[in-house]
């Protein structure tokens, strides 16, 4: 089936009307909506039908019936997603629809540290994942890859908390091992998004900054409703303190190396919180009212807060998600960074900008992951792509 590049744009159009729509639109809707004839939506609609894309549904059961005028959704029966995402020794991979559901999940934990043991986890969890499924999959995976990540070329080009130091062309090692197409993005970009779209958090705010905090710390940044994707953003290695501790990177004092999960250990035992494992374990214990947790993430508050203001001062954003493991680990967390915040950006800045705890999953990464995939659900049935 071949289309020239205005029809991609025309179904594009009909299929984002119908996607996003609050209430599932008629094809007189959406020939209003985006300014097609009626006999031109209802050719678009008919062939993604035939996609098995959208399906028509009654009105008033919800019923499929496939009558003219009906209302229209996704079907979600047909086409999946695969996602993975690494955290924590481990690769965990989503299966969803196209209503962004799971239908399935698998854990796969990466035996030894190694670049290759972690890589290799994650290419034996992918074929897994096809293998093990009926279901009819995109001919793409979306990956939540740590690191910083360069998604256009689908390389990482360094790891620093995993001491990964030279580029991986992770999208060609996928597509040698499997024969399908990847998406790459950092894995706190993916839980950002997983986050984002569900709270629908673009439908009231224009500009979004979601920082992910874990053993490392990246995000995803929304500037007029729409997501950075031409950028290798480095949050992380924003320079606090030139004379605070040595990140992974080599420089002194970046955000990463002040906040990361292993700055809060570090000051867990200095403070004598010596059976905690995790930085999990020191916000559940700070949730509990122990002074000594409270008093770490205090001194977590402090950096996070100088990062996030030089972050609004440079972007601007109405809404900060604090995310991640560790980020939506804490009501205390936030708390004290609200009111670091209070002395470090002006009160109009304040006025207009809303820091909220994100609610990240274990699978909320691999979610995300997947969700990339989705977006272009019709180009990857159009034209199978390779590399």
């Amino acid at each position: 089936m071949q289309y020239d590049e205005l029809e991609t744009v025309n179904f594009q159009s009909v299929l984002d009307c119908i996607e996003t729509n609050d209430v599932p639109p008629s094809r007189a809707f959406i020939a209003k909506k985006v300014g097609l004839s009626r006999t031109a939506v209802s050719y678009i609609v008919q062939k993604m039908i035939a996609l098995d894309l959208v399906e028509e549904i009654d009105k008033e059961s919800g019923d499929k019936r496939g009558r003219p005028g009906t209302p229209l959704v996704l079907n979600p029966r047909v086409w999946h997603s695969i996602g993975a995402s690494f955290y924590s020794h481990e690769w965990r991979f989503v299966l969803v629809n196209l209503n962004a559901e799971v239908v399935e999940t698998h854990v796969l934990p990466v035996s030894g540290d190694s670049q290759e043991a972690i890589l290799n986890s994650l290419f034996d969890g992918l074929l897994y994942m096809m293998k093990s499924t009926e279901l009819r999959i995109l001919p793409a995976f979306g990956i939540g890859a740590p690191g910083l990540v360069d998604s256009v070329n689908g390389y990482i080009e360094r790891a620093d908390d995993l001491n990964w130091k030279n580029r991986i062309d992770l999208r060609r090692l996928i597509w040698d091992r499997t024969s399908t197409y990847s998406y790459i993005i950092n894995r706190y970009c993916s839980n950002g998004i997983e986050e984002i779209q569900k709270r629908q958090y673009v439908k009231k705010f224009k500009n979004i900054v979601y920082l992910g905090i874990g053993t490392g710390m990246a995000g995803a940044v929304y500037l007029d409703g729409k997501l950075v994707t031409n950028s290798k953003l480095r949050l992380g290695h924003i320079v606090i303190d030139p004379k605070g501790p040595r990140c992974h990177c080599g420089q002194n004092g970046c955000l990463q190396a002040m906040i990361g999960e292993e700055a809060w250990l570090g000051k867990a035992a200095e403070l004598g919180l010596k059976t905690v494992s995790s930085g999990e374990d020191i916000s559940a214990l700070a949730e509990e009212g122990n002074p000594a947790a409270i008093e770490c993430l205090s001194a977590i508050s402090v950096p996070l807060s100088m990062g996030l203001a030089i972050i609004v001062n440079v972007l601007n954003p109405d809404l900060i998600i604090l995310g991640g493991p560790l980020g939506s680990s804490s009501s205390k967390l936030l708390e004290l960074v609200k009111e670091q915040m209070r002395s470090r950006i002006l009160g109009f800045q304040l006025q207009n900008l809303k820091i909220v705890k994100g609610d990240s999953g274990k699978f909320s990464s691999a979610i995300g992951a997947a969700l990339i995939p989705l977006e272009h659900k019709f180009e990857l049935l159009r034209v199978k792509p390779s590399i």
